[in-house]
C-alpha cells in the first residue's frame, strides 16, 4: 500500500467528514436556496442585488 493510498483511508475515517465536505461543495441555485431556507425567487433576488 503506498502512502497516499494509507492517507486516503485515514481520511475516510474521519468523524465530520461528510458535513466538512458538504459545507465546501459548490450548490447550485436551488441547493443554495434550500440551505438558506429562502425561496428561489428570493435568492435570485439577492444574487441580483450582490
Amino acid at each position: 500500500m503506498r502512502r497516499d493510498e494509507a492517507d486516503e483511508g485515514q481520511a475516510a475515517k474521519r468523524e465530520g467528514l461528510a458535513e466538512l465536505v458538504a459545507a465546501d461543495t459548490p450548490l447550485g441555485p436551488e441547493q443554495a436556496a434550500t440551505r438558506l431556507r429562502v425561496r428561489r425567487a428570493g435568492f435570485n433576488h439577492m444574487v441580483r442585488l450582490g
